[in-house]
């Protein structure tokens, strides 16, 4: 039956849809704590609308189903993990405990950007990965 559905509802229904979704959850709790801000709403939903488009742009142009789903599960393991830094990131921001937070998550980011097979292929074949096996013993 999935071929009688058209494109553009494919691309609703699929990964794009957990973005969206996430997004809409996320954005105003992040926003709100430790207290509520406009510019990092704004900070956040910009974000937010260029990884949906880019989302839809990859859609189109990605002829695999299987890269692009990849790519926006990567989209959303990164926004989710920016989301949740910036809380941390604010209430910090006029101590030294600060830098500390800022190179960490540059560093976890710069790591997952060049682990990213190591990554994908835990959630894609957990029994195989020693990056899943470990996580699941800790």
């Amino acid at each position: 039956m999935r071929y009688l559905v058209s494109k553009k509802e494919r691309f609703s229904y699929g990964p794009a849809s957990g973005l969206m979704g996430l997004s809409v959850i996320l954005i105003p709790i992040m926003s709100a704590i430790p207290t509520w801000s406009l510019k990092i709403f704004m900070l956040n939903v910009c974000l937010a609308t260029f990884l949906t488009l880019l989302a839809r742009y990859l859609y189109e142009k990605i002829p695999e189903e299987y890269w692009y789903n990849s790519l926006v599960n990567y989209f959303i393991t990164s926004s989710m993990g920016f989301y949740g830094v910036t809380p941390f990131l604010r209430i910090t921001y006029h101590l030294s405990l600060f830098w500390l937070f800022l190179f960490l998550y540059v560093f976890i980011l710069v790591f997952t950007v060049f682990k990213r097979e190591m990554i994908f292929q835990a959630f894609h074949k957990p029994g195989e990965s020693k990056l899943a096996i470990g996580t699941i013993i800790v």
